[in-house]
């Protein structure tokens, strides 16, 4: 199942995004995690319900457990769209910790 794309954004060069619409920028925090009330403004990137599919669009996606769903994650970290951002903003960079999911290279973590 394909739910993540590259894309260019000014000023951070390629970098992640949902495959839905536009393309919402996708986010990760590298220290920390996001309990139920960060989600509210930080909703997590999530397979379809009951979806055991493993995601596509770049190298080094996965998935965590969220509950009774399957969160995407990026080398590792849990991926997250922002409520501040439209079309293809990426307002949510350096807020809260998080920072937006630029594309690495490198072999991806275990």
């Amino acid at each position: 199942v394909q739910v993540v794309k590259v894309v260019k954004r000014k000023g951070f060069g390629k970098m992640l995004a949902t495959t839905v619409g536009v393309g919402m920028s996708l986010y990760y925090q590298p220290s920390a995690s996001c309990n139920a009330g960060c989600q509210v403004s930080w909703p997590p990137l999530v397979l379809p319900k009951g979806s055991t599919a493993v995601p596509t669009g770049i190298t080094c996606l996965g998935t965590a457990k969220l509950g009774q769903r399957r969160q995407i994650t990026y080398r590792g970290h849990r991926l997250y769209t922002f409520i501040g951002d439209s079309g293809t903003s990426v307002n949510g960079d350096g807020s809260s910790g998080f920072v937006a999911a630029k594309v690495q290279t490198g072999t991806c973590p275990k």
